[in-house]
C-alpha cells in the first residue's frame, strides 16, 4: 500500500508547524465521543503544549483526561489547469497541522485565570486598543470563572500536510506563487473598484 500522504508533503519543522498555529489559531477539536469543536488555540514556547477555553456546557469539558484530536487549517488555494503552464490536472493547495494529545482542564482557580489572563493577551496583542482580562473586577471575574472552563492539551505527536506541489520543479512552484500573488492583486483590486461604484452610485 502506498504512503499517504506522500513524504514529501509531510512537514515536521517544529518552528513552521508553529507557525501555522500561531497565523491561523482556529483549530478544530475532535474529542472520545466525535464530538466536533472549533477553538481558538495557543502554542506554549515550546511547542509542547495548546491551551484554550471553552463554555461551560461545550461538550469539550467531558474530554478531561482524554485523548483528542486537533486540526489547524492553513492558508489554501485552488490550483487551476489555466493557472500556469505545465499544470495539467486540478489540484488543491494547503497547509494543515494535525496535533494529537492529551486535555486536562484546570481545576485550580487561581491557575486557571492567570492562564486565561494570558490568553486574552496573546489574541489582543495585535489591537491598538488591546483589551485586558484585569480589567473586570473581582465579581466580574468570578462570573466568567464560572461560564468557562480553561485548559491545556499536553502533545504527543505534531504532524504539518503541507500540500504545495513539492513534487514538481521549483520553477513550476514559483510560477504558482506568482500567478496566485497576481491573481490575489487582481481580485484586491477589483473589490476596491466595486466599493468605489457603490459609493459613487
Amino acid at each position: 500500500m502506498k504512503r499517504y500522504p506522500k513524504r514529501q508533503f509531510i512537514e515536521t519543522n517544529l518552528s513552521e508547524l508553529i507557525n501555522v498555529i500561531l497565523a491561523f489559531p482556529l483549530a478544530t477539536i475532535v474529542d472520545h465521543h466525535r464530538n466536533v469543536v472549533f477553538i481558538p488555540l495557543q502554542p506554549d514556547e515550546l511547542g509542547t503544549q495548546l491551551s484554550g477555553h471553552v463554555a461551560a456546557y461545550n461538550p469539550l469539558v467531558n474530554a478531561d483526561g482524554q485523548e483528542v484530536v486537533v486540526v489547524f487549517s492553513g492558508e489554501d488555494d485552488y490550483i487551476s489547469p489555466n493557472l500556469v503552464s505545465n499544470q495539467y490536472l486540478p489540484t488543491w493547495h494547503y497547509k494543515k497541522v494535525i496535533v494529537r494529545g492529551k486535555l486536562s482542564i484546570i481545576q485550580d482557580p487561581t491557575l486557571a485565570w492567570l492562564e486565561l489572563v494570558k490568553q486574552v493577551e496573546h489574541v489582543e496583542q495585535t489591537e491598538s486598543s488591546p483589551w485586558k482580562a484585569d480589567s473586570l473586577n473581582l465579581q466580574e471575574q468570578r462570573m466568567l470563572m464560572k461560564q468557562i472552563q480553561v485548559f491545556k492539551i499536553d502533545i504527543d505527536s505534531i504532524e504539518g500536510n503541507f500540500k504545495l506541489s513539492q513534487h514538481k520543479s521549483t520553477e513550476h512552484q514559483f510560477a504558482i506563487r506568482d500567478a496566485l500573488q497576481a491573481k490575489k492583486e487582481q481580485q484586491v483590486g477589483t473589490q476596491k473598484t466595486t466599493r468605489n461604484a457603490e459609493i459613487i452610485a
